[in-house]
């Protein structure tokens, strides 16, 4: 993501510009603050925090994850219906060949 898409947030246009500002500075903030601590746990001595940080780090990428492909089989219906045919197909197909 460039910074272009992540101006983008989308917010209410009737807001004042100091409020729309605001709004900004505070979900930069959050992003910094998570970043930050995320880094500092991620190379803490503690094994217990680096297996914990490397576990909401990879539940996190799941979720990105889960969350495009929504977004795609949203916009592209007849690729979401081919793709479940085409699973369902070569799990038959496979089935057959190793009988």
């Amino acid at each position: 993501m460039n910074a272009k898409e992540k101006s983008r947030i989308p917010l209410p246009k009737d807001w004042t510009g100091n409020v729309r500002s605001a709004v900004l500075h505070v979900i930069s903030l959050a992003q910094y603050a998570t970043a930050y601590n995320r880094s500092w746990t991620a190379n803490s001595p503690n094994e217990r925090m680096r297996l914990k940080t490397e576990n909401d780090r990879l539940e996190a990428e799941v979720a990105l994850l889960k969350e495009e492909i929504r977004i795609k089989d949203a916009r592209l219906p007849v690729n979401r219906e081919m793709s479940l045919r085409s699973r369902s197909t070569s799990s038959k197909d496979t089935n057959t060949y190793r009988s």
